[in-house]
């Protein structure tokens, strides 16, 4: 029996440096039939003359657009698949990913989408840490307690045309999160915990222009939701929690950038629209904590975020130390995800010393004691424990 096509397509502007790896990473899947089209926004860099060196393998166009989602859009009514998907030109395909995505979607007729999980991997494609998914809930998705990898989702042709195409409005960041809001609210998602994608983070994507135009695009995505015709009551319950949430993000990312001005007036919008998350230490802290930017010492946006309240919030100043606490663990777990044992050791450190019921935490007594045992010696002790369990 003849497999059904899926096309693939990257939106590309001067991605010179890294589009020819994500063209090798689709070219190289092994999937069939599948075509791949790469919508090209007239790129002053040589990024045409490395689409010029792969002949009939791609299809690609160069001509000016309005951002990325225009370009994506107009690869999506180019293609012939029945199944499509997207991966931009930065990222990289796991080996199988396109063949597992689309076995998933024949043997599973009454899903639309399916995703998997990914990885972060740097500007010179170290791996930095996994990006495990779990099984899709447009509630969790709303109040922003997990994130799903753009690059492994997949989708039917049919439903796409359906739901409109992606929507315009959101012409760079956020047009993936609509499509999943409006995918989610629809129809079912399925989820494949296997290695998808890898996602890339450089310096251009960690700019305060990217971080300030995503946020604000996030917002109007979530509040196009909410203001959808017959939601039902379970979502629209959720609005002033996810909204609240979203500007308590968008207040972290101003804090970090230290725009101060910009960063209280978040905080307060995600105050009048849920005093109870502000209110609330275990709601706030894990959220402020979750938005520090990774690699980055979290101590100076933490001090900022404390020592620059709102009038009506600096009650929140008695949080810090418990906050920096909270932070010294994260770090801990995310240097210990990447292997850096002596990272592990510090942060822990740090945070027993403040906390020494930490020590009581199973994950953090594991944690630590792999990062001074090594992780053979670590093993060994653990099967002898299990021994005389």
């Amino acid at each position: 029996m003849a497999l059904p096509k899926v096309s693939i397509i990257t939106p590309s502007f001067n991605n010179a440096r890294y589009i020819q790896k994500t063209i090798e990473s689709v070219l190289s899947q092994d999937y069939h039939p599948m075509e791949y089209i790469i919508v090209d926004g007239e790129s002053t860099d040589n990024t045409i003359e490395i689409l010029n060196t792969y002949d009939n393998r791609i299809h690609w166009i160069s001509e000016p657009d309005n951002g990325m989602t225009e370009a994506l859009n107009k690869g999506f009514r180019m293609a012939e698949g029945e199944y499509l998907g997207w991966i931009n030109a930065d990222d990289l395909y796991a080996t199988r990913a396109v063949a597992m995505s689309i076995e998933f979607l024949v043997s599973n007729p009454e899903a639309a989408a399916v995703y998997s999980n990914g990885e972060l991997i740097d500007q010179d494609g170290n791996f930095i840490k996994p990006l495990i998914a779990r099984k899709f809930s447009l509630k969790e998705l709303l109040l922003g307690n997990y994130y799903i990898c753009q690059p492994t989702l997949f989708f039917r042709r049919k439903i796409l045309e359906q739901l409109g195409w992606l929507d315009e409005q959101f012409p760079q960041f956020t047009m993936d999160l609509d499509l999943l809001l409006r995918l989610g609210l629809n129809y079912k998602i399925g989820y494949n915990n296997s290695l998808g994608a890898s996602f890339r983070i450089h310096e251009l994507s960690k700019t305060i222009s990217q971080q300030t135009a995503n946020h604000s695009e996030k917002i109007s995505t979530l509040k196009k939701f909410f203001n959808s015709k017959n939601l039902p009551v379970e979502y629209l319950n959720l609005r002033s929690k996810s909204l609240a949430l979203a500007y308590l993000n968008g207040a972290c990312q101003y804090y970090n950038f230290d725009q101060i001005k910009h960063a209280k007036e978040n905080l307060t919008e995600a105050n009048s629209y849920c005093s109870e998350i502000i209110k609330d230490p275990d709601i706030l802290l894990p959220a402020v904590v979750g938005s520090l930017p990774y690699g980055l010492d979290p101590l100076p946006m933490l001090n900022r975020f404390f020592e620059n309240l709102p009038s009506e919030l600096k009650y929140l100043r008695m949080y810090r130390n418990r906050a920096i606490n909270l932070a010294s663990i994260a770090s801990a777990f995310q240097a210990h995800q990447e292997g850096n044992q002596a990272q592990v050791r510090k942060n822990l450190l740090s945070a027993v010393i403040r906390k020494p019921s930490w020590l009581t935490n199973r994950g953090v007594l594991s944690i630590g004691l792999e990062s001074i045992l090594g992780v053979q010696n670590f093993q060994v002790l653990r099967k002898i424990i299990s021994l005389h369990d």
